[in-house]
């Protein structure tokens, strides 16, 4: 069957819904094994990519493999959770739960040969069959739930989300309670309460501190299950920044960007009678600390430094890895930190690394030539170079899957600065966390990332690199 989800409340695909009085197959905990089949991919890299974490989604490749001749590629893993899982094939991010002791068959349809200029968005399509789960493993479960969400949704609340939708979903989550009722399956029945939790915030039909009261406080962090961790994270973050009655933003400031105290964030907190039970206190800690390096108000590199701190100080060493995790991936491209170096090569098979640039700023260019957007962005970019040329390096990466679409620019003298494919390099845009096009970096002499995301040459880049390199 083709697998749906649903991220954020988004329905992707539809799956005929089918009787859920079913019973899990038990399973032994270990070794989880994969065989794939992408037609038409051989000598493609896939790779097994999953979340260290749901809160910091910090990413950690675990296995890979090149796609044979005749499409096969597998993988073998151990786990002791069950987990949320990523099969990276092209530009596509496509979902997979897996159970410890799972056997899974993945078949890809292959890339779609009409589809002219394949965007970046383009998914291959994943079906998915788990045979040793007796038919019913937790993808399939997974899916036909996220499309009973999505009929609540498309039938109930879109047509006029500000109406009062507690009768409603009482009725839809009355309805998910008697259709999965015969499942016994742990992980997805966790899923299903933090989803219809989610719903409640989401749709205002609960209070931040009664959901907080009901979901958070004596339960268990459940961080590797995502609707856990998206709940967490938006109704703490609402009810910290806004409707809590004893905590004050302004005394988060001081605490973090004045004072740069952990025990006095510790203790503004606290302040919260919902936050008494200290690993709530450091769980809510996490979430604001989070939501503040998006934060005007606060200073980015104080509060990374308040993670590192909280990594240290934390009595829950669950928690310590996830302030290491938030704390290291929002370092990671941030301003000073080093740019990740690569290899990539011309049309001649000349090689291109981040050495070949260093004295100079770099001003790094991610277009795809089926971009409407990139390809209007050429004429500013080359009226840049010919301001700033002299000083400044410009390098044009074109993402689109196959080179042909790209060649004009590659090849020919159109731009007037180097310009390469990605050459089918995904680690490189992964290590750039191009998920979009177009994206623009800037890089210092010395190597090290100046500005991530910059600025768009029609976007006022011209002023910004102005005033660097005055």
């Amino acid at each position: 069957m083709r697998i749906s989800f649903l991220p954020g409340l988004v329905l992707l695909v539809c799956v005929s819904l089918c009787s859920f009085a079913v019973e899990i197959t038990p399973q032994p905990a270990g070794l989880v094994i994969i065989d794939g089949m992408l037609p038409g991919g051989g000598g493609e890299e896939v790779r097994l990519i999953r979340y260290k974490d749901r809160i910091s989604n910090q990413s950690e490749e675990i296995a890979a493999d090149v796609v044979a001749d005749d499409g096969r590629f597998g993988f073998s893993v151990e786990i002791e959770d069950p987990q949320e899982v990523y099969l990276r094939v092209f530009h596509s991010y496509n979902p997979l739960y897996i159970m410890p002791g799972g056997e899974y068959t993945i078949s890809f349809t292959g890339p779609d040969e009409d589809h002219g200029f394949y965007p970046m968005s383009h998914d291959p399509g994943m079906e998915v069959e788990c045979t040793n789960c007796g038919g019913n493993d937790i993808n399939t479960l997974i899916s036909d739930f996220n499309v009973m969400v999505g009929d609540y949704l498309e039938n109930y609340v879109a047509g006029n989300i500000r109406a009062n939708h507690s009768h409603s979903l009482s009725r839809f989550i009355h309805k998910t309670d008697s259709l999965f009722e015969l499942s016994n399956n742990e992980y997805f029945s966790r899923y299903r309460t933090y989803y219809t939790a989610y719903l409640k915030h989401a749709l205002n039909t609960s209070s931040d501190a009664s959901l907080i009261e009901s979901y958070i406080i004596d339960r268990p962090l459940l961080h590797l299950n995502p609707m856990y961790s998206d709940f967490a994270k938006n109704v703490l973050g609402s009810y910290i920044f806004g409707s809590s009655r004893s905590l004050n933003q302004e005394d988060m400031i001081i605490a973090v960007t004045h004072s740069e105290s952990f025990s006095g964030l510790m203790e503004t907190l606290g302040r919260d009678s919902l936050f008494i039970n200290e690993h709530v206190r450091e769980l809510a800690a996490l979430v604001g600390l989070q939501a503040m390096l998006n934060m005007d108000d606060f200073d980015n590199k104080k509060v990374i430094d308040m993670l590192k701190q909280a990594a240290r100080d934390f009595r829950f060493k669950e928690h310590s890895l996830i302030a290491e995790n938030i704390a290291s991936r929002h370092a990671r491209l941030g301003p000073g930190s080093p740019a990740p170096d690569f290899t990539l090569f011309d049309n001649e098979g000349r090689a291109l690394s981040l050495d070949d640039f260093r004295g100079r700023y770099l001003y790094l260019i991610f277009w795809a030539a089926w971009c409407p957007v990139s390809m209007s962005e050429t004429g500013p970019a080359a009226d840049l170079h010919t301001l700033f040329g002299d000083r400044i390096s410009f390098l044009a990466v074109f993402t689109d899957r196959e080179g042909e679409n790209a060649a004009r620019f590659t090849g020919q003298d159109i731009l007037p600065f180097r310009a390469v494919h990605f050459g089918s390099n995904y680690r490189f845009l992964d290590d750039y966390r191009v998920r979009s096009v177009p994206q623009y970096i800037l890089i210092g002499p010395d190597g090290r990332i100046v500005f991530y995301p910059f600025v768009s040459p029609s976007g006022g880049a011209g002023e910004r690199l102005r005033r660097l390199t005055r």
